[in-house]
């Protein structure tokens, strides 16, 4: 049977609380999928952001494996790095979660990966941007796309972000506005409206560094330059 290497790839800073659990989600809900009689093969990537807590440790013991970066330098970085890695290991499907997922389903990962292996376009970078749903109180979650961290690309994506001249100029949080602009050339975007849920990072200090990063990104990234 032909198979379909996913590589999920989960930038963390300090989320021993819920790394966890993430892990968790992601392999009670990737296991023994099959699209289109193809089997696929998943593996998770957290990339330790430089975190003083036990964040690395815990995702060491669930079986990930794990990249240290030296020192906490930020979401961007830590995507990259992941990226990287997925294209050394040769994957076929590249999926970004972020550390603080609540909740999940198979169809969910299912749905990505189909849309990022598209087999129509399969030699065309594509990626994949997953509504997500941020809890914001014990029975309300309140829905994010533009900026949500939930993503799939297919391999010459991959390769399209690692050739980017303009990924060091991307700062922290500015990495989705970043990969937005990046794609957006001849509709390189396809959406998906699935069940992903995530806790909230939405105080003031988050929203602050937030800002700050995308503001910061796009300042730079004005003349990006489309590489298509």
């Amino acid at each position: 049977m032909e198979k379909n290497k996913t590589i999920i790839i989960i930038p963390a800073y300090n989320e021993e609380e819920n790394i966890g659990r993430t892990i968790r989600i992601i392999k009670e809900n990737t296991k023994n999928i099959e699209i289109d009689n193809i089997k696929v093969d998943s593996e998770i990537i957290v990339v330790n952001d430089g975190s003083t807590d036990k964040t690395a440790e815990i995702a060491r013991n669930k079986g990930c494996e794990v990249i240290n970066l030296p020192r906490n330098l930020g979401k961007a970085n830590a995507f990259f790095a992941g990226i990287k890695a997925a294209i050394r290991k040769d994957a076929d499907v590249v999926i970004t979660m972020d550390a603080d997922l609540l909740e999940a389903h198979k169809e969910d990962f299912i749905d990505l990966i189909k849309a990022a292996r598209d087999v129509k376009n399969k030699n065309k970078p594509m990626m994949v941007i997953a509504q997500a749903r941020e809890k914001v109180d014990l029975n309300m979650y309140v829905a994010t796309i533009s900026n949500s961290g939930i993503r799939a690309f297919n391999k010459p994506a991959c390769y399209v972000i690692t050739s980017a001249r303009e990924k060091g100029k991307v700062k922290g949080y500015g990495i989705e506005n970043y990969l937005n602009i990046l794609f957006a050339k001849n509709q390189r975007v396809a959406y998906c409206d699935l069940k992903f849920k995530e806790a909230y990072r939405g105080n003031a200090k988050n929203k602050i560094i937030q800002k700050r990063d995308i503001r910061k990104t796009l300042n730079k990234i004005k003349k990006l330059r489309r590489i298509f």
